[in-house]
């Protein structure tokens, strides 16, 4: 396996250090249309370090979503401001409980995807494996899997199928993704639904490699580019395409 710059999560504490606000803000893009959240799907979007809450609609994410008149009717967007400090706190999954998903759930909603950029797409899997029934898929868009030291330790079991989990491992270590990624590997129908979208020349893509035997082709996007929203915004075309009907 090519390794992974090292410390990408430790690259920004010098600029990351303000205590983020409680709760977690976010931007509501609501459906075009009155149905209610129970009829409607929630698309609760995370992003990546550098980005924003504003991101997914100033990349042009947002209007490709209301482009397809079916889901611009029944889509209700969040797009979460859960910044590094989240992350570098440890404060993600209880802020991401507490202030978004369990709000949610008071609101009605009873389909809730979860679209994760880079970082967002680690706080996805982490959210998704202490929470593994609460989201019905996973959408991830070049999503960092773990420190080079972390993915060396996986190449070196010999693949995911033969790394065995450490009997102290919790939440707070970040290899805390993995078992419920092996999971994968065993259940006949995985929940939630994985997506793998990704520029082939991307810094991350020797370790996204590694989610190959997990998700169906079908399940995996790629294209020639690299780390950056040109890439994504497109992907996310063929996505909504491709997938979006049965999803969102």
């Amino acid at each position: 396996m090519k390794r992974l710059c090292c410390g990408f999560l430790m690259c920004c504490l010098a600029a990351c250090t303000t205590l983020p606000p409680t709760p977690v803000p976010y931007l509501a893009y609501p459906a075009q249309s009155a149905l209610p959240e129970a009829e409607k799907t929630l698309l609760i979007v995370l992003p990546g370090v550098g980005d924003s809450a504003a991101s997914f609609a100033q990349q042009g994410l947002l209007a490709a979503l209301r482009a397809q008149p079916a889901l611009a009717a029944r889509v209700d967007v969040w797009s979460v401001d859960m910044s590094f400090p989240y992350y570098q706190q440890r404060l993600f999954l209880p802020r991401m409980q507490a202030d978004i998903m369990a709000h949610a759930q008071q609101r009605g909603y009873r389909q809730v995807c979860l679209l994760g950029v880079s970082l967002g797409g680690f706080g996805a899997l982490l959210y998704a494996a202490k929470h593994p029934t609460q989201a019905r898929c996973l959408i991830l868009f070049a999503p960092y899997l773990g420190s080079e030291a972390s993915l060396d330790g996986i190449a070196a079991a010999g693949g995911l199928a033969y790394w065995r989990r450490p009997a102290d491992l919790n939440e707070r270590d970040e290899r805390y993704i993995w078992p419920f990624l092996q999971g994968y590997l065993h259940r006949a129908t995985p929940t939630p639904t994985l997506f793998l979208l990704y520029g082939e020349g991307d810094r991350f893509a020797p370790a996204l490699e590694t989610l190959h035997p997990l998700i169906p082709a079908a399940q995996r996007l790629t294209q020639p580019g690299g780390h950056n929203w040109v890439v994504w915004r497109a992907l996310w075309i063929r996505w909504l395409t491709t997938h979006g009907a049965n999803f969102l």
